[in-house]
């Protein structure tokens, strides 16, 4: 299944290289393939860390490093970038400011950041040009110390259906019916955010009807800096 998944992107690539050697004097050609080239890496590089970070997780080798970090200022940057992919495909991204009373927190950025990051972006993989993602992130009150943070997407894009539903965060997981044309990847995005979420002690829920859209909530407690 990976194999597949990463020959895709690559055959891609060799595929632009060639036309772009066949029309070396026209410049929009040329544009054209390296924009097309640049997609094809930005997919491969994403499935082989999808591939490294869920072996270092199913090995017991992943270590979530925890340091200060300021839960806006991470947010944002996830925001930036998604918001730049939601409008290449001219869907509308709406994200609510961040509330906190405690903006100064420990924990992992990087794992904050991989389960926004791959939430949104299969948010945007599965909402169609014209539709809508909602985020919010909210801290949601303070318990044994620790601030409890709920992050928030919901979209109006193809949803999911019971079954899979009951399937979503394992391994290689894609939902393959007539209304998902969007089946690209490892499948490993939400096994590995389930993964990082639990890791942090934090939880992840999930509700979605096929053809409406989706919901995600994810809490996770971090320790005040």
């Amino acid at each position: 299944r990976m194999s597949h998944d990463i020959r895709t992107p690559i055959n891609a690539i060799f595929g632009m290289l060639e036309i772009g050697k066949a029309y070396p004097d026209d410049v929009k050609k040329q544009e054209y393939c390296r924009n097309k080239v640049a997609d094809a890496s930005a997919l491969l590089l994403g499935l082989v860390n999808d591939v490294l970070t869920m072996n270092k997780l199913d090995s017991g080798n992943f270590a979530a490093e925890e340091a200060p970090f300021t839960l806006p200022e991470s947010v944002a940057e996830i925001y930036s970038v998604i918001e730049v992919l939601a409008d290449e495909k001219e869907i509308h991204f709406k994200p609510e400011e961040t509330v906190t009373q405690h903006p100064n927190l420990i924990g992992c950025k990087l794992c904050v950041k991989q389960i926004l990051l791959n939430v949104l972006s299969n948010a945007v993989k599965y909402t169609k040009p014209g539709g809508t993602i909602c985020v919010s992130c909210t801290e949601t009150g303070v318990k044994d110390g620790a601030s409890m943070v709920r992050f928030v997407c919901r979209d109006n894009g193809v949803g999911m259906s019971k079954a899979f539903q009951e399937h979503m965060f394992e391994i290689f997981a894609q939902e393959e019916n007539d209304t998902n044309t969007f089946n690209i990847g490892t499948g490993l995005g939400l096994s590995i955010v389930k993964n990082l979420v639990e890791l942090m002690g934090g939880t992840i829920r999930c509700s979605s009807k096929l053809g409406v859209g989706t919901e995600f909530f994810v809490t996770m407690p971090f320790q005040l800096a």
